[in-house]
């Protein structure tokens, strides 16, 4: 069975990243992820919560703040800086290329605001957050 590697939970741990644990009876059982019970997390097989790269097109909101992550880009990393936009399907919104060989600044960028840089969703060990319940 796949498993997140200790990497993918170091990469996520420093972004305030809400976990879920669903028991056997369906009873849910959240926690957010921090080096005191990053350990626990992974024993019990948590699930970070994280968003689609396909949201990157859409209004999200994060720490109170509501915005579109492709338009926000520029206001962090300035006008001529086209990594992402090279990267960013027009349709759908998702990263046409691996997280993992964007420029170091793009991939913490993406992570700071709880992105599935790693496809986490897709191998099933990760929940797509709901609007309002991580950020």
């Amino acid at each position: 069975m796949d498993k997140i590697t200790l990497k993918e939970w170091a990469a996520l741990l420093p972004y305030d990243v809400m976990c879920v644990f669903q028991h056997p009876d369906g009873q849910k059982e959240y926690a957010w992820l921090k080096p005191s019970n990053l350990q626990t997390i992974m024993n019990n097989e948590y699930k970070p919560l994280v968003r689609p790269l396909s949201d990157l097109a859409k209004e999200i909101t994060h720490h109170g703040e509501t915005f579109h992550p492709v338009e926000h880009y520029a206001n962090c990393f300035g006008a001529n800086d086209d990594v992402l936009y090279e990267n960013t399907s027009e349709e759908t919104g998702e990263l046409q290329s691996n997280c993992q060989s964007l420029p170091q600044y793009v991939f913490e960028w993406l992570v700071s605001l709880h992105f599935d840089v790693f496809g986490l969703i897709g191998r099933g060990l990760a929940l797509p957050v709901e609007e309002g319940s991580n950020g």
